[in-house]
Order: structure tokens, then C-alpha cells, then sequence
């Protein structure tokens, strides 16, 4: 037979798939595997406990894990389905930002993002709040961020993402800035 429902990526905070074996005949045992070091291919495979059913749930994975069905009918001889992986990615994770001050008008912030975040890194903008109507900063995807020519009080944060998980987002900063003055 055949299994489906593998093959696909999931986040590793919460995960759930089901997986089915089509068109087999016999007892079934399911099996599973962790990602082995070359990367890419099972370790060996395992049996799991109490799935003898067509259908199996694998759930709360925090690795990439392989699954596979045995069948086997009396003296006959064992039969393997070929692996389906299940792939995990990371759940992101932020961290925050330092640097934030007040500058004068026209002037240049440099910005630093925290080590120890996981997943890809966004810096974000907003002239309105804390909270709301950020605009991504297309490019800016390092540690280190400098916002050149402010005009006006700004917002920063970073969207940190990975594969198919929910984004996160960091605390917001304050970059004020102050008018220049004019002599009348």
C-alpha cells in the first residue's frame, strides 16, 4: 500500500497529521525514524506502540521524523511501505532591541538586534504607534540596523519567521526625534 498525509512541514509548537495506508492487506505495525546525520534519509525505523490501525495520528513532533507502515500476513513475507517524513521547523522566537534614543531631525540611528533569536530576521517600521501599522523594511534582514534621515518619531521592531510557523515579532523601540531648531 501507500501512505497519505506525509511528505509535508509542520511547526513544532503544535502538530498534528494524520497519515493513512491505502491499500494494504495484512496486520499492520507503524514505524518511525529520526532524520539521520547525513541529512535527508531515515535512521532506523522503530515500532510504535499500539498503532495497528489503517490510520495513525502523529502528533507534538519536535524533529523531522520518518514514518513508515510494515505489513505482514502469516508465513508470508514482511512487506514495508516506502518513508514518509514529516518535517518540523523551529518555532520562532524573539529577543530585543537596543540603541533606541533621541536624535535631532535629518539625523542616523544605528539599531541592535539581541543574539539568541530564532528564525529570519525582519526589521519593521511605524510613524503611528507601538502597536500597529508596522511596514516591513524590505532588505533589512541583520543584526545591525541603521535608520538614516529621520524625520519624524519612529517605532522599530523585527518579525522573526521560519518556514510554516506563526511569525514573531519583538518589542517595539522609540527612536524620537526633535525638530531642529529655527531662529526667528
Amino acid at each position: 500500500g501507500n501512505i497519505d498525509g506525509g511528505d509535508i512541514t509542520v511547526c513544532k509548537t503544535s502538530n498534528s497529521t494524520e497519515l493513512k495506508l491505502y491499500n494494504s492487506e495484512g496486520t499492520i505495525e507503524w514505524q518511525k525514524a529520526s532524520e539521520s546525520l547525513a541529512g535527508g534519509t531515515p535512521s532506523t525505523f522503530y515500532p510504535i506502540a499500539n498503532a495497528p490501525s489503517a490510520t495513525y495520528l502523529a502528533a507534538a513532533l519536535t524533529a523531522t521524523t520518518y514514518f513508515r507502515a510494515k505489513v505482514s500476513s502469516g508465513v508470508c513475507a514482511i512487506e514495508y511501505t516506502q518513508p514518509v517524513a514529516i518535517i518540523v521547523d523551529l518555532t520562532p522566537s524573539s529577543t530585543s532591541i537596543s540603541g533606541a534614543s533621541t536624535i535631532c531631525m535629518g539625523n542616523s540611528k544605528e539599531l541592535t538586534y539581541g543574539i539568541g533569536s530564532v528564525g529570519d530576521i525582519l526589521w519593521q517600521y511605524s510613524i503611528t504607534s507601538n502597536s500597529g501599522d508596522f511596514y516591513d523594511l524590505d532588505g533589512e534582514t541583520e543584526r545591525i540596523y541603521t535608520a538614516t534621515d529621520l524625520q519624524e518619531t519612529t517605532w522599530f521592531r523585527v518579525k522573526n519567521s521560519n518556514g510554516v510557523c506563526e511569525p514573531v515579532y519583538s518589542k517595539a523601540v522609540q527612536v524620537v526625534v526633535n525638530p531642529l531648531p529655527v531662529v526667528g
